[in-house]
């Protein structure tokens, strides 16, 4: 699904989450993705109920996405044990220093991805915290109105 995909209508998809909507199937988060030992797995399974559930660790929502535009870089290396701290810090900083994907400052407002604001409480103790103490960002963010 990484590819453009035409309706019924021959109108192409436009973003991954369209496909529910044209297709009329369910969430793509909720689809099957695939078998591991013969158990079935979701997107959203693997990400929430299996990387979130052993890690707790707000970084990974840099790391696992969904290859939209919008959404955080895809990294071009395979997640690794002996490397994994260095690569979550550096997926996180990527994506929070893209200012048109995970943080832009425009006066006093900050601006988020809305995926800040879906998994706010995997962000410990705020948001706003969090990156400051993530990325070596200004406190001054702590101060500032979000918008996303």
């Amino acid at each position: 699904l990484t590819h453009k995909q035409s309706n019924s209508d021959g109108d192409f998809v436009d973003s991954i989450v369209d496909i529910s909507e044209y297709f009329g199937l369910r969430a793509v988060w909720k689809m099957n993705a695939g078998n591991i030992g013969g158990v079935a797995y979701t997107l959203d399974n693997i990400e929430h109920d299996t990387l979130m559930q052993y890690w707790s660790e707000a970084r990974v929502h840099a790391c696992i996405v969904c290859a939209s535009l919008s959404c955080p870089d895809m990294s071009r290396k395979a997640y690794r044990p002996h490397t994994m701290e260095q690569q979550l810090q550096s997926a996180f900083v990527t994506w929070t220093n893209n200012t048109s994907k995970g943080m832009r400052i425009d006066g006093d407002v900050l601006w988020l991805s809305m995926i800040f604001g879906w998994y706010m409480d995997d962000f410990q103790p705020n948001v706003k915290q969090y990156i400051v103490d993530h990325n070596n960002a200004s406190k001054a963010i702590t101060d500032m109105d979000i918008k996303d």
